[in-house]
């Protein structure tokens, strides 16, 4: 049986910054509750995607 993989996105460092502000955006128009919080999670997620994509692309290390 073969392997099969679905569609894979790839997405660049800066579209990652805009759905990280997308996201922090929409947390700041909810209450405090686990939405909000989740969403400040997702934003965050997406913030250090792009930090470790700009580290790859531009061949600096990470900080250690």
């Amino acid at each position: 049986m073969k392997n099969e993989r679905g569609p894979t996105t790839y997405f660049t460092i800066e579209e990652l910054r805009e759905i990280a502000a997308a996201k922090l955006e929409e947390a700041s128009a909810l209450p405090a509750g686990f939405a909000k919080e989740d969403l400040l999670r997702s934003a965050d997620n997406f913030r250090s995607l792009a930090e470790l994509k700009g580290w790859r692309s531009s061949e600096l290390q990470p900080p250690k």
